[in-house]
């Protein structure tokens, strides 16, 4: 809505300042020809018009008052001339010469790349540039550079410059044309026509202004419309999010740890590991993260020898230390499962520290499992990087489920790019 805003009132500022601009150069031909009309002299046939600098076939005027390249163009035009066409070394030495005697900051030439990037042509002619004079590391403006100046910095050497910025310009005239001008009976003719077309311009600036006026008027009748529907989708917005749920997915355990990571997550619940005796042949192989409050069935069977069976779980080692901190063997293992806010899915990926692109990190450490001497069959889960001893649990070694460090062994496991007798690193993802 802003940029179509933006868009209407540009487009009307234009059409009045083309028309005040084409207005005022027709004004300056009436005046100029007025001046050579009242002032002829038939041995101005062999010289430049005042105000203009002679040299070679072609006339110069460098001015006092600054334009964009468009507008210099224009005025340029208006002047029965074009913006400067350099061609030559001497021609160029020349301009550097006069430009420091005005000693103006920087003067418009013809030259732009404005067609095609880094091509450079005389927009007079359509011709490509042969004869450069690049000053300091022009060019070098990209995109935004793509008028030639004459730069006062660099010696009045070229440089490439916005279009838009205005600036002094130089325009250039054959000497044939100047001696054309001189013709009083040409000059009354051309004033003549000169009127008419102003008449004409000023007649269509009016009927441009009145169909502006009318576009504006429907323009601000649809504004009002727009504003509306989006107030109507901004409304249909808000019932859509509070009818949406939210998006989160898959829990998963966090072992070792009592609570759950960052804020992308929520705590289910946390408590405590255990699982089968370590050496029992029927275990289960799955470690269980168990609630602190557990609930009993309702239930008159009188247990026996023939079930499963359910224990607590420890960290373990063959010393002292695991890799699950130091002075950790024989305590008790934490754990938090746990459900991302706004990820439907979660996957642990061993022996990474990072997530593959497009997954988010909830936590990383270590892989775990049993002792591969033992007789349970054992499930390989993630230990937490920053493992805890579960709070008020025991320090004996009361066996139970087993947790133990998981090394890589080469032979059927590729080594490189795995390690020998190397801990392998696991990470919980989410996307």
């Amino acid at each position: 809505m802003v940029d179509l805003q933006t868009r209407c009132n540009f487009t009307m500022k234009t059409v009045r300042e083309i028309g005040v601009l084409w207005m005022w150069c027709f004004a300056i031909q009436i005046q100029l020809i007025q001046g050579v009309v009242k002032n002829y002299d038939e041995s101005f046939a062999s010289r430049c018009r005042n105000g203009w600098s002679r040299h070679g076939d072609s006339c110069y005027f460098l001015s006092k008052d600054v334009a964009s390249w468009a507008e210099a163009s224009m005025i340029c035009t208006t002047l029965h001339s074009r913006l400067a066409v350099v061609e030559s070394a001497d021609e160029n030495n020349f301009l550097k010469a006069t430009a420091r005697r005005f000693n103006a900051h920087s003067y418009l030439i013809a030259g732009t790349d404005m067609e095609v990037e880094g091509v450079w042509r005389w927009t007079a002619t359509g011709d490509k540039i042969s004869y450069l004079d690049w000053g300091g590391h022009d060019p070098n403006g990209g995109e935004y550079g793509n008028c030639v100046v004459m730069w006062r910095d660099f010696g009045y050497q070229w440089a490439d410059e916005s279009c838009h910025v205005a600036r002094n310009f130089i325009c250039e005239m054959s000497l044939d044309k100047t001696i054309f001008l001189s013709d009083p009976n040409y000059v009354q003719q051309r004033m003549t026509l000169l009127h008419r077309e102003l008449q004409t311009l000023q007649a269509t600036v009016l009927s441009q202004t009145g169909k502006m006026s009318s576009f504006k008027q429907h323009f601000s009748h649809s504004q009002n419309e727009i504003q509306s529907q989006n107030r109507e989708i901004a409304s249909i917005k808000q019932q859509l999010s509070e009818a949406t749920p939210e998006i989160g997915g898959a829990t998963f355990v966090r072992w070792g740890r009592k609570d759950c990571p960052t804020s992308l997550t929520e705590l289910v619940y946390s408590g405590y590991a255990g699982g089968s005796w370590y050496n029992h042949k029927g275990a289960a192989a799955s470690p269980l993260c168990l609630p602190r409050d557990p609930e009993w069935l309702n239930t008159t069977v009188v247990p026996d020898e023939d079930t499963g069976k359910l224990f607590g779980a420890e960290y373990a080692s063959t010393n002292a230390h695991t890799m699950f901190g130091s002075n950790s063997r024989n305590k008790e293992v934490p754990c938090a499962v746990c459900r991302p806010k706004s990820f439907a899915s979660s996957v642990m990926i061993p022996a990474r520290t990072t997530c593959y692109n497009g997954w988010t990190k909830a936590y990383g450490g270590s892989l775990a499992s049993g002792n591969h001497r033992n007789k349970a069959a054992t499930e390989y889960v993630c230990m937490d990087e920053h493992p805890q001893p579960l709070a008020g649990g025991g320090n004996r070694n009361e066996n139970g489920f087993l947790f133990y460090g998981v090394k890589a062994f080469c032979g059927s496991l590729r080594c490189p790019p795995y390690k020998q007798n190397t801990y392998i690193s696991c990470v919980v993802c989410m996307k």
